[in-house]
């Protein structure tokens, strides 16, 4: 089971990106088109 976690979304020039907190604590920022909808 994975522990990443979605903090938050936004919208940068009409792209949305997630913001991620991965399982090791590490914080990313994630365009939402690459992950599976």
């Amino acid at each position: 089971m994975s522990t990443t976690r979605i903090l938050g979304a936004v919208t940068f020039f009409g792209k949305r990106y997630l913001w991620i907190r991965q399982p090791d604590g590490r914080i990313a920022l994630a365009r939402a088109d690459w992950l599976a909808p």
